[in-house]
């Protein structure tokens, strides 16, 4: 397991937090600058988790872009709010993670060239 998994999994694993949120955004349903400003807004609102994936006949282009748009846009809030002293940067910092989907059909395009 990667570092990156493992964190995403104790963040979803962590007993002495509250209850927690997450949202699922579909790249199909919107552009990926769309999809990074609903993200931001879910986080601004309380979500911990950004989960991305859904419709089967997302392109993995589309899939791409959505994820660094959300990516690039929660580390830029994230940034913003450690020069506030009136917000706490560590409730920007959540897992954007990748449905089992997505995944597996990442790991089918990588398999030919990793053999």
């Amino acid at each position: 397991m990667s570092g990156v998994e493992s964190a995403a999994l104790a963040h979803v694993c962590e007993r002495n937090a509250a209850t927690r949120h997450a949202i699922l955004i579909d790249p199909a349903d919107q552009t990926p600058d769309t999809a990074a400003k609903r993200a931001v807004a879910a986080v601004a609102a309380g979500s911990q988790m950004i989960l991305v994936g859904g419709s089967s006949d997302t392109g993995m282009d589309n899939v791409d872009k959505t994820v660094v748009a959300i990516q690039e846009a929660l580390e830029l809030v994230t940034w913003a709010s450690s020069q506030d002293s009136d917000l706490d940067e560590k409730n920007w910092k959540v897992p954007v993670v990748l449905s089992h989907r997505v995944q597996q059909h990442y790991l089918r395009l990588l398999m030919p060239l990793l053999s």
